[in-house]
């Protein structure tokens, strides 16, 4: 029997096709498998209720909506709750950070200073789900407000 489990499946959001373009290729060479991508917040929302995904990279600047509907319509619809999302944007103000956080996103960061972690990020959740399968479950997301260490996958 194998016990080898499927890759870390990651879903997308992005409207500029060159930072779509290098995430795939981020993703894929963690091992990683893209499982859809979008440009826009309602075909994201769409998308992910009817693709099962393990992570979400969510820009917050679509070319029609923002990460932050797509995060409100995971809430409303109750879709992908189990999902790590990660917002990864150029617009990194504190408030941002704070609203993404309070909408469910699991980790935040800067597209022009923080690239180096979310991709260090990226290849730790790739890494746990082929060596451990150890996934972090929604539930343990949802008893604490901590963001998830970009170092570690842990929460701080």
């Amino acid at each position: 029997m194998d016990n080898t489990l499927a890759p870390l499946r990651v879903f997308v959001v992005e409207d500029s096709p060159i930072m779509l373009e290098l995430l795939v290729r981020a993703v894929q060479a963690a091992g990683a498998e893209v499982t859809g991508h979008s440009d826009s917040a309602k075909e994201a929302a769409a998308a992910l209720s009817l693709v099962q995904t393990d992570l979400i990279i969510l820009d917050i600047k679509l070319r029609a909506g923002n990460g932050f509907d797509v995060l409100r319509a995971l809430q409303a619809a109750g879709h992908t709750h189990s999902a790590i999302k990660i917002i990864f944007t150029n617009f990194a103000s504190p408030e941002y950070r704070e609203l993404s956080f309070q909408l469910g996103a699991n980790a935040f960061f800067d597209k022009t200073s923080e690239g180096s972690q979310a991709l260090e990020f990226i290849n730790r959740l790739a890494a746990r789900r082929r060596n451990l399968g150890n996934h972090p479950s929604g539930q343990e997301r949802r008893q604490t407000n901590r963001p998830l260490s970009p170092w570690t996958g842990n929460r701080n």
